[in-house]
């Protein structure tokens, strides 16, 4: 068999027979003359600077082949090639020891009877074509027990049908006695059919000469000749047989082998990530900051890292996991804050409890008091104090009212400062006014202030805002309670000196234009605006005629007036306005009560008694039951009783009433046009 198969290891074959002349002329070197202590010295420092082998053949060749047979088989294959003298040692029939023993440690198949150890491990641990030693050819035919790549296959092989092409006048039986694959190299016919059979060229041609060698000796009358071709025949066969029975054993070895070479790469490449992420967290990084650097190439090779390479690719990892560990640093922080100011919500909730119903309005929101200095100290610190119990804020909460009316005055302050500066004639002389006078400007309907926060309504629409007085101020909120809360970064602006709203003059003039309509002062109070109750109608606007030929008569309320005003005729310093009659007056009243917020359904009304309603605010009838059963009230009152709780602007309708043309005209008659 080996006849037939021309590779490195055959080659090693012949020149084993000269190998064992070479192991005795190592034993029979000559001994080295004994040294002085100082050529010792000198020897030792040249071999240790030098770092070669040049001393292992001077070694006994039983040490050397024992330190030899710790080494792998492809490390063998490689020494085999260093120089003569190792490549003669381990050729020699006394180096088949070490051979077998680096062959069991890396748990190659045994090998057969009709391979030496150097060629079945050539065969199974190289990685060579064995045909044109191109490098890195990781799969063996073991039908032909060949290491080639594709290229030499498709250049080598030749099938059974094509025999005749490549040989003319060969028989066919001749290929009984050879070894066959199923694959050729090409991909799309490298399949498992048995239908399919491929032979080597070469080891066709050296059986076709072999045969003919035989019969040359029967024709030539050599004595038992006929015997020995029939016996070669046999054996040749038998060896086939052997070849291909072994054929399953061989390539599960090398799937399990394959299989293996992959876990031990996965084992490297794991050991080395987690390597560099034991590295990164001693450096104060978290396992969630090393994501992005789990995927980085570095994490992905097999090599041992060392201190060396550590200090080498340690800049580029911390470039990429360092804002990862900031982003989570920041999430970290905003977690924290927003879990202090819901401590703060809870204990300010309790502190409302304690509160009358009707002062509920008028308290600023959570997020407001978080920004109190006291509150600010300890919600929005960097210290890693977690400042989570209740004990902590518990100061904060007893100061609340000394707080609460500071923030009040500081409002005044900054509301009244803002008034004066943009009215055109001040109280006094000097352009400021006292404490009193303040407050009563402040109360008056000239107090005219437009929000520039964009308010939010119940409806959800945001949109700005006119409001007039003092006490609208106070109570005047952007947002609902909630909003702020659990934002990552709650940046919104308080309101506390006024920061969102600027004093509106155009607003200012037409509400005391109104109120001397109303016949009134012109520095008359909200409240006293408020309590005439009347309805007004713009007599600049064009009547709107409908087909049916009825009029809608629109019936503004003072504060509607003025930003009717201000919307439709901005231009006009002044109009005209119709005050409704009476029973006008009254049809537009009843038609205000159909907006949503005097509905059953809208539950914006609390108790005025107790703080039941202070989180879930009830609709009116609920509320109604509430205070008729709780507080034994039978007739309760709107809104001494129960009241509609507007913490935040809500959606309203003007109230209108339509009039046919004869009404019109009576309407028109009785009502009062002012200038």
């Amino acid at each position: 068999m080996d006849t037939t198969h021309i590779d490195e290891g055959s080659t090693y074959e012949r020149e084993s027979t000269q190998s064992n002349g070479a192991v005795d002329a190592l034993r029979s070197l000559p001994k080295k003359a004994k040294l002085s202590a100082k050529s010792d010295h000198r020897l030792g420092s040249t071999l240790k600077l030098k770092q070669n082998l040049n001393l292992l053949p001077t070694m006994p060749l039983d040490i050397v082949f024992e330190i030899l047979g710790y080494l792998a088989p492809r490390d063998l294959l490689a020494m085999s090639k260093t120089n003569q003298l190792f490549r003669c040692t381990l050729l020699s029939s006394q180096a088949r020891s070490v051979w077998i023993t680096s062959r069991k440690r890396a748990g190659g198949p045994a090998c057969p009877s009709d391979f030496t150890e150097l060629r079945w491990a050539s065969l199974i641990f190289g990685r060579n074509c064995q045909s044109c030693y191109n490098p890195n050819i990781r799969k063996i035919d073991f039908h032909m027990r060949r290491r080639v790549c594709a290229y030499c296959k498709k250049r080598n092989l030749v099938a059974k049908t094509r025999l005749r092409l490549h040989f003319p006048g060969a028989d066919t039986s001749v290929l009984e006695l050879l070894p066959s694959t199923h694959k050729n190299g090409t991909p799309w016919t490298s399949g498992t059919r048995a239908s399919c059979h491929y032979y080597w060229k070469d080891d066709v041609d050296d059986m076709l000469q072999r045969l003919s060698f035989l019969k040359a000796n029967i024709i030539n009358g050599h004595p038992d000749a006929k015997d020995s071709l029939e016996a070669f025949k046999a054996e040749r066969i038998a060896d086939v047989e052997r070849i291909q029975a072994d054929v399953t054993r061989l390539e599960m070895w090398e799937v399990d082998t394959h299989r293996q070479h992959m876990q031990d790469i996965r084992l490297a490449v794991n050991k080395r990530k987690q390597k560099i992420i034991d590295k990164m967290i001693e450096l104060g990084y978290s396992e969630s900051d090393l994501n992005i650097v789990k995927n980085h190439p570095e994490c992905h090779k097999r090599t041992e890292l060392t201190d060396r390479m550590w200090q080498q690719i340690r800049p580029r990892l911390e470039n990429l996991a360092e804002p990862v560990k900031q982003a989570r640093l920041r999430w970290q922080y905003e977690k924290l804050r927003i879990d202090r100011r819901n401590i703060v919500h809870r204990l300010y909730n309790e502190y409302k409890e304690s509160l009358l119903p009707r002062q509920w309005k008028y308290l600023p929101r959570t997020i407001d008091i978080c920004r109190f200095d006291c509150f600010a100290a300890l919600v929005d610190t960097d210290s890693d104090v977690a400042h989570m119990t209740t004990d902590a804020y518990a100061d904060c909460i007893n100061r609340l009212p000394e707080l609460l009316s500071a923030r009040l005055e500081a409002m005044q302050v900054a509301f009244g400062g803002k008034m004066l500066a943009g009215m055109s004639e001040s109280t006094t002389s000097s352009g400021q006014a006292d404490s009193a006078e303040t407050i009563l400007l402040l109360n008056s309907v000239a107090a005219a202030f437009e929000c520039r926060a964009s308010c939010r309504t119940n409806a959800g629409i945001r949109s700005p805002r006119i409001i007039f007085g003092f006490d609208e101020i106070a109570s005047h909120h952007c947002n609902d309670e909630q909003e702020g809360l659990q934002l990552m970064s709650a940046n919104v602006q308080p309101v506390d000196l006024g920061a969102n709203f600027e004093f509106n003059t155009t607003a200012s003039s037409h509400a005391r234009l109104l109120a001397q309509c109303a016949g009134l002062d012109k520095h008359a109070s909200v409240a006293e605006l408020d309590a005439a109750g009347l309805r007004f109608m713009c007599a600049q606007c064009e009547e709107l005629r409908f087909e049916d030929n009825s009029l809608y008569i629109v019936g503004f309320g003072w504060r509607e007036a003025v930003c009717h005003v201000m919307t439709a005729h901005g231009f006009l310093r002044s109009i005209p306005w119709y005050i409704l009659s009476p029973a006008d007056t009254a049809k537009v009243i009843e038609k205000e009560r159909e907006d949503q917020k005097w509905l059953h359904l809208d539950r914006s009304w609390v108790c005025g008694h107790c703080a039941t309603h202070l989180h879930h605010q009830a609709c009116k009838q609920s509320a109604v039951d509430h205070v008729i059963t709780i507080h034994e009230i039978n007739d309760p009152q709107d809104p001494h009783d129960y009241f509609y709780f507007e913490r935040f602007r809500s959606s309203t309708n003007s109230g209108f009433t339509v009039l046919s043309a004869q009404e019109w005209a009576s309407a028109q008659a009785q009502s009062r046009i002012l200038p």
